[in-house]
């Protein structure tokens, strides 16, 4: 699937968004008038990773090691761009496919995976977020058809995060992680992960702690038809005030009919890594 706005500015130029290879799922044909509804993922239906479910232990291993064994299986490239990778003595698989026991580890960690073009990607949302904007949304610039804002304070605005673990053995590895641009009245983020260090305990607090306060001011943008806004780019929003800042897209959808719709969350110096 290939995207393609055509002379999108004007001036005769054509921008272009290559989506990879989709296999369908599911084909719906009705009339009239006649039409045909074509559903197709990423990852394939077929594939052993994401069809059978395992149980099994992983013992002395790393999140990196995990998820080029289960790329092999499916028959995936592994492209693991996460600075941070766990080690694990001992962790259950219980009942549950190769790609959703991976997708669950990631999350843990507060690191982003994806399934694009025969490969699985596995990254940190904080190094796209360190990018330069790919362009600016002004107020009143006729860039956007429609888009809003929202800022919540009540779940969001922690002010650290501590992270406390007990292993088999007695042993108690814990950190705080309190960034000082922190909300001094904020809440402190509490979180029980298996670790394995007070360093990797240390990692994980400065993770959770800018995945739980991304979502302190989010907005939506419907536009013309623009391939560049995918997930990962940034945009920088001038002219609405305090709500003015560089923003990540976290999520877009394109139609046919030249729209994209982008939902995105603003950068806070809090959730910086130091």
């Amino acid at each position: 699937a290939v995207l393609v706005s055509r002379n999108i500015d004007g001036n005769g130029t054509d921008r272009t968004l290559d989506c990879g290879i989709f296999e369908l799922d599911n084909v719906k044909v009705s009339f009239p008038p006649q039409t045909v509804d074509l559903s197709a993922s990423a990852l394939s239906y077929e594939s052993a990773i994401r069809k059978t479910k395992k149980s099994r232990s992983w013992t002395n291993t790393d999140l990196k090691t995990i998820a080029n064994t289960i790329c092999k299986t499916g028959e995936y490239d592994l492209m693991y761009l996460s600075a941070y990778n766990p080690k694990y003595e001992n962790i259950l698989q219980q009942d549950e496919s190769d790609i959703a026991f991976l997708r669950k580890l990631t999350e843990k960690n507060a690191q982003k995976l994806k399934v694009t073009d025969g490969a699985i990607v596995i990254y940190d949302a904080k190094d796209y977020e360190e990018q330069a904007a790919i362009f600016t949304i002004a107020f009143g610039d006729k860039s956007y058809l429609s888009g809003s804002f929202n800022s919540s304070l009540s779940v969001t605005a922690y002010s650290s995060c501590h992270v406390t673990y007990d292993d088999d053995e007695g042993n108690t590895y814990e950190a705080t992680f309190a960034p000082p641009t922190a909300y001094s009245e904020g809440e402190v983020l509490e979180v029980k992960e298996k670790v394995g260090s007070n360093q990797e305990a240390l990692e994980l607090a400065k993770r959770k702690l800018r995945a739980a306060n991304k979502g302190e001011i989010t907005g939506q943008f419907t536009m013309l038809g623009d391939p560049r806004l995918i997930v990962g780019n940034n945009v920088e929003i001038k002219g609405w005030g305090d709500f003015d800042g560089k923003y990540s897209i976290d999520k877009s959808t394109h139609t046919i009919n030249t729209t994209t719709s982008a939902t995105i969350h603003r950068h806070q110096a809090l959730t910086t890594h130091p």
